[in-house]
């Protein structure tokens, strides 16, 4: 539960406190910005209902729901690097620069390693003796 209240604030402090600077720019921002502040908002409440679910012990819903969020995870791959790289042209520094994405790129592949282990685990653990 730490560390989901630590990514809210995390998320809230970096994100929400430059939200006016972002209505704000001009040329304005590209709408897959905020279509990417929308998808990864609502990946952010599904895993904050998948630990709640399994703090309260309601583990078949969790995995119920953990279909939804793994298939949530294959918009999100794909619209975190086009969101990355909808800048306006090719920048020296910053969040569209070479360095950055390819930090993210790097990100994204571990992401999707996690959610794919996370995945196989709900196939295995049932059969060796998990909840």
């Amino acid at each position: 539960m730490v560390w989901l209240a630590l990514m809210w604030l995390g998320m809230v402090a970096g994100f929400g406190t430059d939200k006016r600077r972002f209505l704000h720019e001009n040329p304005p921002a590209a709408l897959v910005a905020d279509v990417h502040a929308v998808v990864f908002t609502i990946w952010l409440l599904l895993i904050t209902a998948q630990v709640l679910l399994v703090v309260g012990d309601r583990v078949a819903m969790h995995r119920r729901l953990g279909w939804l969020a793994a298939g949530w995870v294959c918009v999100m791959a794909v619209l975190g690097p086009w969101a990355a790289t909808a800048a306006k042209g090719p920048v020296a520094s910053g969040p569209a620069s070479p360095q950055f994405l390819s930090d993210q790129l790097g990100d994204l592949f571990v992401f999707l390693a996690l959610v794919a282990w996370g995945i196989a685990l709900e196939g295995i653990l049932p059969r060796i003796g998990g909840s």
